[in-house]
């Protein structure tokens, strides 16, 4: 998900829109203040590491944020006055966003994405920091104790040219949260489990929810799902570089071979134990949840959202 950063905006605390694109081969700190929480004196640190390495390419962008204790109240004005005055700050600062929730800043649904937290992508609290490479690329997230002063070494790591690729191995080009990645090699298991059915030990099941209006010879749908299962499944567990497409094409999948679904339930037929009514009925509506959990677990959801559909398919990941 390579440049995917520089295609962002946010507003600056003076009110202009400013691209990311503008930071394009600078190493970034982005984080989330708080003028009133009792690690605002991170300004002091923060500001120490920008005066330090501003003139070798690293650039902090603060963003104010008042979803903690409303321990950032105040307006724009007011903000910009307060980290000057008091931490003079000289670092860009932009104008007050959410990081959590529905109204979720861009910026920040992506680096929520790109480098989940030990609990989950969710930002816990106020200085939360994440460290991205000349390349756009998010590689570390530091926790809001973490201090300033601590990240100087990745800092300087990323700033020195030549160890940039070392420090790319060594932190991972992380592009979704730990739930995502264990929801996707679960969900390629399943694939590989039920793809190896089609053609062995459930083909017959399989072979009676064919429908019976459909243009092709029942066999031939079900030796043709199993292998696209197969190579879906296997997709997922091991081709990363393109997962986001595995993810259109998995979910597309799904869609194709609902009829089968819906064909078991309106013919009552008795395939995979299911036996009532009800039983079928639930795995008809099971159907739609897989088109979701192939979408979301590979980022798919989550770059449609932001970018829409037409540069989905320019992208290279």
């Amino acid at each position: 998900m390579k440049d995917i950063f520089y295609n962002f905006k946010a507003t600056s605390l003076q009110g202009k829109e400013i691209a990311m694109e503008t930071f394009k081969g600078k190493t970034l700190v982005i984080v989330n203040t708080a003028s009133k929480c009792g690690l605002t004196p991170q300004f002091e640190g923060l500001e120490e590491l920008y005066q330090k390495y501003k003139d070798k390419g690293l650039v902090i962008l603060g963003f104010p944020c008042n979803q903690f204790a409303n321990q950032e109240p105040g307006d724009e004005k007011s903000i910009e006055e307060g980290c000057v005055i008091n931490y003079g700050v000289t670092f860009p600062m932009f104008a007050k966003i959410d990081v959590n929730g529905k109204g979720t800043h861009p910026i920040f649904k992506y680096l929520k994405s790109s480098l989940g937290g030990f609990f989950g992508s969710r930002i816990k609290w106020n200085f939360t920091k994440f460290l991205i490479d000349s390349t756009g690329t998010p590689l570390k997230r530091f926790a809001p104790n973490v201090k300033p002063t601590d990240m100087e070494s990745d800092i300087v790591r990323l700033l020195n040219g030549n160890q940039i690729s070392e420090a790319s191995k060594k932190y991972g080009q992380v592009s979704s949260t730990t739930s995502m990645t264990i929801t996707r090699i679960v969900l390629g298991v399943f694939l590989l489990f039920t793809g190896t059915g089609h053609l062995t030990w459930s083909r017959s099941e399989f072979l009676a929810q064919v429908p019976s209006w459909l243009p092709l010879n029942g066999d031939l749908v079900v030796v043709l799902s199993g292998f696209v299962e197969i190579v879906l499944g296997l997709s997922l567990l091991f081709y990363n570089k393109k997962r986001m497409h595995v993810g259109l094409f998995t979910a597309l999948f799904f869609v194709l071979i609902f009829p089968g679904n819906l064909s078991q339930y309106i013919n009552g037929i008795d395939a995979f134990g299911l036996e009532t009514d009800q039983a079928r009925l639930i795995r008809l509506f099971f159907q739609p949840v897989l088109v979701w959990v192939a979408l979301w677990s590979t980022g798919a959801k989550l770059f449609w959202q932001t970018f829409g559909f037409k540069a989905f398919f320019a992208s290279k990941s």
